[in-house]
């Protein structure tokens, strides 16, 4: 279970994830565009998160950043089945529902499933 609270001072998001902690702030990521690939679809938007639909040549990812409507955002979550899950990211703003999601593979950090 994920929980977030967000510092309008400083702009960041804390993430609390299985009791471990992690700033992110979209609007201070570096993001690869020559190491990025297509990622999925967003399916929908609520304020700044997006739900999105990826790609089924992807394994279950855990964090990684993500690129939107020329936006930097970060995957904090997912869910659904194993086998076609859904991913949670924040961005600095709302991003377009349908717009294509790409992702830097050089910043993937992968679940591992027991």
């Amino acid at each position: 279970m994920s929980s977030v609270s967000y510092s309008e001072e400083s702009g960041d998001y804390e993430v609390k994830d299985h009791n471990n902690y992690y700033n992110t702030n979209p609007k201070n990521q570096e993001y690869n565009q020559e190491r990025s690939r297509q990622f999925g679809t967003v399916m929908s938007v609520v304020g700044n998160t997006a739900v999105i639909s990826a790609l089924p040549t992807f394994d279950l990812i855990g964090d990684a950043q993500v690129l939107c409507d020329n936006q930097v955002g970060q995957i904090f979550d997912l869910m659904g089945p194993q086998f076609n899950p859904l991913y949670v990211a924040r961005f600095s703003s709302p991003v377009n529902v349908n717009s294509q999601v790409f992702i830097d593979i050089s910043s993937i950090q992968k679940y591992s499933v027991e």
